[in-house]
């Protein structure tokens, strides 16, 4: 029975009342407890993505040729041409390609016949037969010029060698050589090319062996000099049993 003077609530009694009071504090002690568990929950789950997001790595940036390629597709839709962004993203594309150099592709100078201004018999004693070295000068003589006869094919062991020395009337530079040698074979020569009319100023560019009608020789790189030199080493043998080289023309080609 409420006391004089205290309002008295109506419907509930006091112990009813203070049953509800607790009632309601429960409740509200299991909300917080459960919004507490539940933010504790998710924390771990967040460190968990954290920890795993750092272990596992962040992922690789694009590079920027890519992100121009990205660029570049969304710009130039509908266009057919690519947009500012690829054009800007390769700058080693847009570089002009390196020129040649003019001397890695200028043509070699052509050839030309060269003409002897004189030809001289070559060899001790003043060579073989000189009064008819002259006759393989110009387009050549049906006669020619022919070294003595030997009894052997190394001048009877008398000389190394005999010849027919060309003078260019000036420096030149060789390239090839023709020598027709006649229908008899077997001959050896040297192609020799100098500054000076004697041995050791003519050196040795071509040679053949077992020669005999017409003779090319090519030169692998040109051979310059005023003088050229066909000195025989080794002669043919004739039907008689003898030895003997004969020399019926020679040309030569190169440039001045």
């Amino acid at each position: 029975m409420a006391a004089a003077g205290e309002p008295v609530r109506r419907g509930v009694t006091p112990g009813v009342a203070g049953g509800l009071a607790a009632s309601g504090r429960r409740r509200r002690r299991r909300t917080v407890n459960w919004a507490v568990f539940v933010g504790l929950a998710l924390a771990v789950v967040a460190l968990g993505f954290v920890a795993l997001h750092h272990l596992a790595g962040a992922p690789p940036k694009p590079a920027p040729a890519a992100a121009g390629r990205h660029a570049a597709t969304g710009h130039g839709a509908g266009h057919g041409r690519p947009g500012p962004a690829a054009r800007t993203s390769h700058p080693a594309a847009a570089s002009p390609a390196p020129r040649t150099s003019p001397s890695a592709t200028a043509p070699a100078t052509a050839a030309h016949p060269l003409s002897p201004v004189r030809a001289a018999a070559f060899g001790p004693n003043g060579g073989d037969n000189p009064q008819l070295a002259h006759l393989i000068l110009g387009r050549g003589h049906r006669a020619g010029w022919h070294t003595d006869w030997y009894s052997s094919a190394r001048f009877g062991n008398l000389y190394r060698g005999t010849g027919l020395l060309l003078d260019m009337g000036r420096p030149v530079a060789v390239t090839s050589a023709r020598i027709n040698l006649g229908k008899v074979t077997g001959a050896s020569f040297q192609l020799r090319v100098g500054a000076r009319p004697a041995m050791a100023g003519l050196r040795p560019v071509a040679h053949a062996s077992g020669a005999g009608g017409v003779v090319r020789l090519h030169l692998a790189r040109p051979a310059r000099g005023r003088y050229v030199l066909v000195w025989f080493t080794r002669l043919p043998t004739d039907r008689s049993g003898s030895f003997q080289a004969r020399v019926y023309h020679v040309s030569l080609k190169g440039r001045p």
